[in-house]
């Protein structure tokens, strides 16, 4: 489609764009699912970054996890170093997490007194 129609494709690459999303999913198990939908080149970014954290964390041989799991791992240790920090990323030079109230989001977890 591309080499016969590039304007159409550039166009359509265009309208695609405005609909990029990220949707959660609960799964059975205490699981859930994360899709991304999203350009080409920030999913490669994505998949660079994750697949070079997880080839940092293969070089310890007690780390018994596939590198699926690591990868996993890597995604949700940048979101908690974000809440934690208040940063995307983590880095002091990340973007301003937005605050509800003055405070940072947070994580809070309800368990019935029975359940204690």
């Amino acid at each position: 489609m591309l080499a016969v129609d590039p304007r159409g494709a550039e166009q359509r690459h265009e309208v695609a764009v405005t609909q990029r999303r990220i949707d959660y999913q609960p799964q059975p198990d205490g699981m859930g699912s994360v899709v991304a939908f999203l350009p080409a080149d920030g999913m490669a970014t994505l998949r660079a970054a994750l697949g070079s954290a997880a080839g940092m964390a293969s070089a310890d041989p007690s780390d018994t996890r596939t590198v699926d799991q690591r990868r996993v791992d890597a995604l949700v240790e940048l979101a908690r170093l974000s809440l934690a920090t208040g940063r995307l990323g983590g880095s002091p030079a990340g973007t301003p997490l937005a605050t509800s109230h003055g405070r940072r989001p947070l994580i809070q977890v309800t368990v019935p007194y029975a359940s204690l």
